[in-house]
Order: structure tokens, then sequence, then C-alpha cells
């Protein structure tokens, strides 16, 4: 494989614009293994059991003992963050000594809720005749794929906010989802490093509240349609839409269709969808206004203003197509906000800081060791901005294992790199297994603690225990240098 001239669709992955062969003398010696899914929207945890199966395979397969990269881009980024955990919990090796998150929505992604409302609308548009459907606006194909998206699994798992049919937000899913994901943690045997595609400078996208769309579309009777009221007028009686009878009556008659979108306030009650779809009649100098459908949508308290926070941001055109001119006020919305892409505990109330120069990671507001935020907004999935920074991180070379949480040996394991166990963490070796870093050595940081159960093994070339670790083993259990 040819690495500088791996390009992957563009549109939905993005591409490495680096123009110096030189940065890849490194990485083109990686074998790149590229996974896709058979449904993409379908539960992140399904997706996660093929990761694992992936990971498996690899660690079976490669020629030598060199460790894995793995980078997760978007909602790969969750699926390979919950498979290395869930393979950890499980005692299974995903020999893997770095994580690189490209900018997932750990806390959830975002997609204006208004024009979630919008889709519902025009979805929920029909004509029958003797309850015989004769037209449903959700069969239209952008519609139709726009519903396909939102009711997703993997859509309701991931967005802060879901739009149900009812026009009314209904977070269950992606909280239970949330408190799963957040349950199951990090990886603990590797490095987990982010890139954002959000700025960490606390640069909106816009205001609360800004006005997405604000637009009036007029459809004019031709005179075949005149004509064809006129004769079949009568027939509007067996429709759903009986009062629509009025149209036989000779006079010009107009479609005038309304959409109005706001994007959310700032915790407060607001409206952020209005549309209405009117015929004007008019009739001996009397304008009559036939509503054929209307609906509305607030916001409330509980919704954050993500719609422009600091994010990774996503044209409105690849969530609904091709755009009528002169419709949207807005092309971009926030769509992976920065404190998301960051997993950032809490990041409710970092949405719009500034966050560039703070170490997040010695805060304890996040697990991810480094991080690469750019200096302005960027297209969701786009590298072009942080391509120096990946490139450095992949071609790193594999540092020591750092326990930084609770982590039990069940089986036997074997590393060939140097074990750090931090303060308030835990090494157990348990189950009868072995673990073995006969070539390395393991440190026991203050507060650390290695512990040996009965029957297990430890063989180490050098074992530190520093003033404040813990060290403790069975009368059976065995530890030393082979």
């Amino acid at each position: 494989m040819d690495i500088t001239n791996l390009s992957i669709d563009e549109e939905e992955i993005g591409t490495l614009n680096i123009g110096d062969p030189n940065i890849w003398e490194n990485i083109s010696s990686f074998d790149i293994i590229y996974l896709d899914y058979n449904d993409g929207l379908d539960d992140i945890r399904r997706n996660a059991v093929l990761f694992q199966e992936v990971i498996d395979y690899v660690n079976r397969n490669k020629k030598g003992a060199s460790p894995n990269v793995v980078m997760g881009i978007s909602m790969g980024g969750l699926v390979a963050r919950y498979a290395l955990r869930k393979m950890e919990l499980e005692n299974r090796k995903h020999d893997t000594w770095k994580f690189i998150s490209v900018d997932s929505p750990h806390k959830g992604a975002n997609v204006p809720i208004g024009m979630q409302a919008m889709l519902r609308h025009l979805a929920d548009v029909k004509f029958s005749v003797a309850f015989i459907k004769i037209f449903q606006a959700k069969n239209i194909d952008m519609i139709k794929k726009g519903l396909e998206i939102l009711d997703s699994k993997a859509a309701k798992q991931m967005l802060v906010y879901h739009v149900d049919s009812r026009l009314q937000i209904d977070g269950n899913e992606h909280n239970a989802f949330q408190t799963e994901y957040d349950n199951v943690g990090f990886p603990l045997q590797c490095e987990n490093v982010a890139i954002t595609n959000g700025t960490g400078n606390g640069t909106k996208v816009m205001e609360p509240g800004t006005m997405l769309v604000d637009h009036r579309e007029t459809y004019k009777f031709s005179i075949w349609m005149h004509l064809l009221t006129y004769y079949y007028g009568k027939f509007f009686l067996l429709t759903n839409f009986p009062k629509l009878f009025v149209l036989k009556i000779p006079g010009s008659a107009d479609v005038v269709s309304d959409v109005k979108i706001h994007a959310a306030p700032n915790r407060n009650t607001s409206n952020v969808y209005w549309g209405r779809i009117r015929i004007h009649k008019i009739l001996f100098l009397i304008n009559i206004k036939l509503d054929i459908s209307e609906k509305s949508m607030d916001s409330n308290a509980f919704v954050y203003p993500l719609d422009g926070a600091p994010a990774g941001i996503y044209n409105v055109s690849n969530v609904a197509g091709k755009i009528p001119d002169g419709l949207l006020l807005k092309n971009y919305f926030s769509f992976v906000p920065t404190v998301s892409a960051l997993a950032l505990s809490d990041w409710q109330s970092q949405l719009n800081s500034r966050l560039t120069g703070q170490n997040l990671h010695q805060a304890g507001k996040t697990k991810f060791m480094r991080s690469y935020m750019p200096a302005s907004n960027q297209e969701h999935t786009h590298f072009q901005a942080a391509a120096s920074f990946l490139v450095r991180e992949i071609n790193s070379v594999p540092t020591d294992v750092v326990i930084t949480g609770t982590v039990n040996i069940h089986s036997d394991r074997q590393y060939d790199r140097d074990i750090i166990v931090k303060s308030g963490a835990t090494l157990c070796i348990t189950n009868g297994a072995t673990l073995d870093v006969s070539a390395k050595k393991i440190t026991v940081e203050p507060g650390g603690k290695l512990i040996i159960d009965s029957r297990s093994k430890l063989y180490c070339k050098n074992l530190d225990i520093a003033s404040g670790g813990h060290f403790s083993f069975a009368p059976d259990a065995m530890y030393g240098s082979r």
C-alpha cells in the first residue's frame, strides 16, 4: 500500500494533506487495517464486537511483537474505546499501546432540534382518498434517508437531543447508553489521545438562538391545475383535506410554505421550529386561507446551546441532501462539541470555555493524556489541521504500560514494555495467572498497589516499590526473574 496516496471517501472520513514525503518515512511501514461496517448505524455495542474480532484476528496473524495503534474516527472512536475497555474487563489481550480518537462524540453529538423537527413535519405530510394513501412525503428519497439516519440505533445513542415523531425531545436511549458507556470507561492498558475538529479557544460557530432558516416559498397554480381542481374538486370531499373543495370555485390560488428555524437558546423556552403549508384562494376579492399543515416546537430550560458551541462542524447539505437556494441562513452547525470530543467530565459547564493551555488530564477532567485542538472550528473528521500531530503520535515509540485504574490479570499475559502502577491504581494477578515482563521492570508509585493472589506468578527484571506504594502476595504465589 502506498500510504502517501491513501484516500478514503473525503466527505465521510477526511484525508491527510501533507506534502512532505519525509513525514511518512516511518508510518509507511505500518500495515493499515481499515474496518468498515455492513451497517454503520447499528448499535455501537454490536459494532464493538466486530471490532474485537478484528483485533483478535490481527493479533493472531501479525508478524513480530509490535503492539497496535488504534484510531477511531467519529463514531468509530466510541466503538474502539468501548471494545478495547471491554476486552480488558474480559481479560482479553488487545495488545494496543495507543488509542487515538478523532472528533468522536464521547459525551454525545448534536443535530439542531429545529432541523430535526422540520424533517419530522415534512415526513408527516400525506394525502389520501377514502383512506387510500395516495402520497406520503416520508417516501421521498431525501426525507426517507433523513429519517433512516435519525431513527437509527446509533443516532439515538449518540444524539444528546433526539426529536421524535411527536416533536418532543426523547433522550432516553442516549442517556441509557451514555451511562453504560461512561461506566465502562476508557481502556487502561494503553495511552489515550484525542484529536478534535472543534477549537479550544472558545470561538463559537454561532450564538444561541441564531436564525437558521427564515423562508417563504410560493407556488402559483398553473392553468392546467385550475382546470383539474375545477372539474375534479368535488373529490376533495373524500380526502383527508375536504376543505380543499373550495378550489373548485373559480379564482386564483397559490400554495405558500413558511419555515422558521432557530438554533437552540441558552437553556430557556423559545421557539426553535415553526412550519406551515397553506393555500391562498382569491374569491371575489376575498383572500381565503386554508391551512394544510402547521407544526411548531419549543426548546426548554434543559436544552444546552449545542448548535453553535465550539465543535467539529457539519454541512447541512450532508444531512438533508440538496437544499433549495436561499433556504439556509447558516450552512453549518456544531456536530461534535469540543468538550464531547475531549470527553470532559464537566462538559456542560465548559461548553464555550477556553480549553487551550489547560492540562485537562492532570486536572482529572478527561482520561485523554494528550489532545490536539485547532485554532478554528473545522469540518467534522477533516485531518488537515491535525495531520502533523497525528503522524507524530503514530510514529512515536511505544512507551510504558501505565495502569491508572484497577486491572485484574486472570489469564497468562506477557508484555515487552515496562509497567507503571500509578497512584490510586491497582494491578492484581489472580486466578493462577502468570504475568511475564521478564525483560522489563514494574514500578509501583506512591499510592499504587500490586497484588499477587494465590497460585499466581509474576516474572520481571526489576520490581521497584516506591515509598507509599503497596505490594502484597499470597504464600503460594511466586515472583522474581526468569
